[in-house]
């Protein structure tokens, strides 16, 4: 370890962590004496009374035994996690099927993957991909809880299966995709998201460098993340004007999207417009070239979705990349190494949106 001092001795926590991770590496195996504490207080240029402190957390939690005479050893009782551990991915049937053909989350998802698979891959994790039926009564939802008993974490995509999210976080790590205006079913349940603050402020940003003076969004009404209207508050805040209405809702069902947007862009002429939903791209390129706009000169578009359903689709495209992949990525790897240390708590980094800007 790193022992450069800053002027303060390191905490108990600290160092019963060091040695927690020591003895589930398999560096202090059960049964092993462990060194003198004159030789830890030596090694983390602590006093003794500092390494006694510590001792007493990892004896608390029964991790290790002092035998009068013979010193303190690892417990026999401790159990190493597995060489091998077992992820999954749980989401409800609904998630996969052929009706909910969204490219947005089709995008998201296949980022998220990707990431998933990779970090997996990499670290040995057998990964695996489950499906679960929501709404579930008791018995189902009993049975549903003892499926995931194979599992050593489990990630969930956001608001759905609470009730099977709830019961996982009792027993084992587990994730959520989430997003502001989701409510975890439980506390133990560790939220995953992007810094929306950030990319709200780089979005205005963006406004404001283009020279942009009307501002206008479209977004789909069952939208319950509310992005749109968050920038269009932000135009308004910094003294820039609001295009027509403002945003355009679409449904999922629309029947002419690029009739609704033609008619925006010509009543409103707005010269920036924010789409917050990769779906709706195409259509509103192809409402600007039936008004003959120039991508550009007469208006800017904007968006926010995956790198994966952006790419080769579209000119000079100003879009949010959302970190989909880091996300994946980053889950495993923390799971991974919070297992391996014997913790039940994982600190995600605050992942930040990637902006593109004309690519």
């Amino acid at each position: 370890m790193d022992r450069k001092k800053d002027g303060r001795a390191l905490l108990p926590r600290q160092i019963s962590d060091t040695i927690r991770t020591r003895i589930f590496s398999g560096e202090y195996a059960p049964g092993k004496k462990l060194p003198p504490i004159r030789k830890f207080a030596e090694d983390f240029s602590v006093c003794p009374v500092t390494i006694l402190k510590a001792l007493e957390i990892l004896q608390d939690e029964q991790l290790i035994e002092r035998i009068p005479v013979r010193g303190i050893f690892v417990s026999e009782r401790v159990k190493l996690p597995s060489k091998t551990l077992n992820a999954c991915f749980a989401f409800p049937e609904t998630a996969c099927m052929q009706d909910n053909p969204s490219q947005e989350s089709w995008g998201l998802n296949s980022e998220l993957y990707r990431g998933l698979f990779t970090a997996s891959q990499t670290l040995g994790i057998n990964f695996r991909f489950a499906c679960f039926k929501e709404h579930a009564g008791k018995a189902l939802l009993r049975s549903q809880v003892c499926a995931l008993q194979e599992y050593d974490f489990v990630i969930f995509p956001g608001y759905q299966l609470p009730e099977l999210q709830k019961a996982s976080a009792e027993e084992r790590l587990t994730f959520s995709l989430t997003h502001p205006g989701i409510i975890l079913p439980s506390p133990k349940v560790i939220p995953v998201d992007y810094d929306r603050k950030d990319a709200d402020q780089q979005l205005l940003e963006f406004f404001r460098r283009s020279g942009c003076r009307r501002a206008a969004a479209v977004s789909k009404l069952e939208n319950s993340v509310l992005r749109a209207d968050t920038f269009l508050q932000n135009v308004r805040r910094i003294g820039k004007s609001v295009a027509g209405d403002g945003k355009l809702g679409l449904t999922l069902q629309e029947k002419d999207p690029v009739g609704k947007l033609k008619k925006m862009l010509s009543e409103w002429k707005p010269d920036f417009v924010f789409c917050d939903y990769t779906d709706m791209i195409g259509f509103l390129y192809e409402a600007a070239l039936g008004l003959d706009l120039k991508i550009d000169r007469d208006v800017i578009f904007c968006g926010i979705g995956s790198g994966l359903a952006f790419q080769g689709m579209f000119p000079r495209m100003s879009y949010f990349l959302v970190p989909r992949y880091e996300m994946g990525r980053e889950i495993v790897i923390q799971a991974e190494k919070a297992l391996r240390e014997h913790r039940m708590k994982v600190q995600l980094p605050c992942f930040r949106i990637k902006f593109i800007e004309k690519k």
